[in-house]
Parts: C-alpha cells; structure tokens; sequence
C-alpha cells in the first residue's frame, strides 16, 4: 500500500449532506455491526482504516450516507474511500446512498407528472425501479482528485472530466473494483453513470435481494444477504 499523503486536509469546507433520516447524525457515528459472511476480511480491515484514519478527509459527510447504507456495503465503501485516499490521494464526496421506499415512490410520481403533463422522456431519466440504491446498496459520488480535478457526469458541467477516460485514468474506477464494487460508467447512453457504483458483484441481483427483503420482512437496506460468521 502506498504512503499516505503527508498533508491533512479538513472536512469543514465539505458540502454537508442532509436527509430527513439523517439529519441529526454526528461526524463519526459507528455504522451497524458488519455480520455477513460475505464481507471479506481484507474488506473489514480497510473499513476498519477508514475508521481509524485522522487524516482522510469529508468523513462529515460520509457519516450519515454511512448510517444510512447496508451495512456489508459500508464496509466496502469505506474500503474503496480508504484506498482511494492512501494510493491516490484523491478525496469523496458522497452525494446519495439510500433511496428509501417513500422517497422511491415520490420520484417515480414526479416522473410520472412530468409525462402526463407532456414533458419529454429523452429529457429525463425514469427513476428505476430495480436500483440498488433502494437497498442502501449503492453510492454516488464526486472526486477531487490530488491535483484539484473534480469528475462528475455531465458534460456541460464537467467537460471532459466527465468522460470515461478520464475516470479510468484517474485510478477511481480501480480502486473501486479492486473492493469489487460495480460501476456505473460501463453504461451506455442516459444510461451512463460515472459516479455510481453498486454491489451487485457481490450481492447478486436486485430481484434476488427484492426477495430476501420480503421474505425476511425488514427495512430494505437492513436484509441479511447471508448468515453470520460462526466464529
């Protein structure tokens, strides 16, 4: 692993991140108890860096998306987070992790209006309805990487930062598959997504998770994806 940076940025000029959920959570809270067999060891360990990091910075706002995401998925957040800062010296800002069913359905209700009320499709994208975001298994995101660059995904904001290109040469798109995380720049089309990445390497599909969160009858991004260790 290569040396961390020797400089200590601080989180205070972050963009605060604020959900209705969340909006009392402090900078550091604990996330739930990591309890699925699928989580690696090597994966706990780089979360429990991220934890122990004084230097890493925007843990302010990473806190409440943190709370509010599966827990084996936090843990791979934070192993992609940790790595992008100590190998690239590169920093996140997290923009959403949960969608919550109510939140799900007001999006679709908004689409649909826009519809009704003549609005053109190709203008807007449909908010999806097998997103792993409804499981708090999924993040978007912006980096500033060391030399002050910010990759985003729309063209007109971000120019050619907003490229794949420039996302693979960055090192981001490595990092967060090395911690086998999905992204959503392989995409085509409205439908690419630079910042996103998602689970579904290790969680499988969103109907297999669908499932298990009704047949365990629980807060979506709270499902168990698999028993806990015996030891």
């Amino acid at each position: 692993m290569s040396q961390k940076p020797t400089t200590q940025p601080t989180d205070s000029q972050a963009p605060k991140v604020t959900t209705c959920e969340a909006s009392q959570v402090s900078d550091h809270t604990d996330v739930p108890p990591i309890v699925s067999a699928k989580t690696p060891k090597d994966i706990i360990q780089l979360a429990q860096l991220y934890d122990e990091s004084t230097t890493l910075p925007n843990k302010s706002n990473h806190a409440p998306e943190l709370l509010l995401a599966h827990p084996d998925f936090a843990a791979h957040m934070k192993a992609f987070m940790y790595n992008v800062w100590d190998n690239l010296g590169a920093k996140i800002i997290i923009n959403n992790v949960y969608r919550t069913p109510t939140k799900s359905n007001a999006m679709i209700a908004k689409y649909k209006k826009y519809i009704a009320d003549g609005g053109d499709p190709r203008n807007k994208v449909r908010p999806s309805t097998t997103s792993f975001h409804l499981y708090g298994m999924a993040m978007d995101f912006n980096p500033t990487l060391k030399d002050g660059t910010l990759l985003g995904k729309s063209s007109k904001s971000y120019g050619k930062n907003s490229l794949p290109k420039a996302w693979i040469d960055s090192g981001i798109v490595a990092q967060g598959q090395s911690v086998n995380l999905y992204w959503g720049g392989v995409w085509t089309g409205n439908s690419y997504d630079p910042i996103h990445f998602d689970f579904r390497n290790v969680a499988g599909t969103s109907a297999s998770v669908k499932s298990l969160v009704k047949q365990q009858n629980v807060e979506p991004n709270r499902v168990i994806l698999s028993p806990p260790p015996t030891s």
